[in-house]
């Protein structure tokens, strides 16, 4: 017992010099990422971090663990009685600051059918600029997850647009069949995403998001092949974004002419974050217009501003 506790002291020491703020080995799940994700948030609320630092630092951070509960060949599947496909998957979390700023590095095990895969991605990503980041980053929101993603596909795209440097990603041999994929370190600056543009196809809506003027909009018809991976991405970017705001003015207008029931979903979930970011004191209002002779999307538009409590609501009708 004495060694081990003289050993957890020397880990200690060795964290705290190299500037590590968090440290986890262990599962992960999707609690685990929510509970660390709070003590982040009061730990840079502490520190006074400039918010545009916070807001990239908490997206890497979730992008990064996501991919171990989604990934990790490491893992132990529940037994009979538990639910079906309950799953722990094993990880490694370092976040820290130092000189450079803030870091954030994972790691997880992966079977060596993947390594290929994952090197040509991850070498075709490292070769873009801001620019084309951005562009792969919609047309992959476009097009849907690429098969076997468990997401939206565009994580990676993520972690390289909001890093601002590191020693990006290492593959070491550990076992028969087994390689660990380290994430080395990614440093996070203030560089964000001043908008989001996703021109309108015959199933998906026009998305606008401006997050430097607070304006958003969807128009358009909605039912996406996979709604969720569709607007998963584009839910979390604007919810973390209006967390970081501060007694600001966000404007929402909606102009949608048909939409299915996972829309609906995803639509009772956007007015609940919009509401949360009116309750924390910002200026929110929402516009649901509807053309003339629609009463059912009438009717939807009341029924949902009917849920907003800390936000302005106003139905907009367009002539035919």
């Amino acid at each position: 017992m004495t060694l081990l506790a003289s050993n957890l002291y020397a880990l200690k020491n060795q964290l705290n010099s190299d500037g590590v703020i968090f440290c986890y080995s262990g599962y992960l799940t999707q609690e685990v990422l929510e509970g660390i994700g709070t003590a982040l948030r009061a730990k840079l609320a502490f520190d006074q971090t400039e918010r545009k630092v916070a807001k990239n630092l908490f997206s890497v951070f979730v992008e990064q663990v996501q991919n171990v509960v989604r990934y990790s060949a490491e893992k132990e599947t529940g037994p009979d009685g538990l639910e079906t496909g309950a799953v722990l998957r094993y990880g490694i979390l370092l976040v820290g600051r130092d000189g450079k700023g803030y870091f954030v590095s994972c790691g997880n095990l992966i079977h060596d059918h993947d390594v290929d895969r994952l090197r040509t991605d991850l070498t075709a990503i490292a070769g873009l600029s801001r620019e084309e980041l951005m562009a792969l980053y919609k047309q992959t929101l476009k097009n849907g997850a690429p098969e076997g993603s468990k997401g939206a596909g565009v994580g990676f795209l993520d972690i390289a647009r909001l890093a601002s440097g590191g020693g990006g990603v290492r593959l070491h041999a550990c076992g028969p069949r087994l390689q660990l994929f380290c994430s080395e370190r990614s440093d996070v600056s203030d560089t964000l995403m001043d908008t989001i543009v996703i021109e309108r196809t015959t199933r998906s809506p026009d998305i606008r998001f401006d997050f430097t003027a607070n304006t958003f909009s969807m128009a358009g018809e909605s039912y996406p092949e996979d709604v969720s991976a569709f607007y998963g991405p584009l839910l979390h970017k604007l919810e973390a974004h209006l967390e970081a705001l501060d007694s600001a003015a966000v404007r929402f207008r909606f102009e949608l002419i048909y939409f299915n029931s996972s829309t609906a979903k995803v639509l009772m979930e956007l007015f609940e974050i919009l509401d949360e970011a009116g309750r924390r004191g910002n200026a929110v209002s929402v516009v649901w217009a509807y053309e003339q002779d629609d009463d059912n999307l009438k009717e939807l538009g009341e029924e949902f501003g009917a849920e907003l409590s800390h936000a302005s609501f106003e139905m907009e009708e367009l002539p035919l």
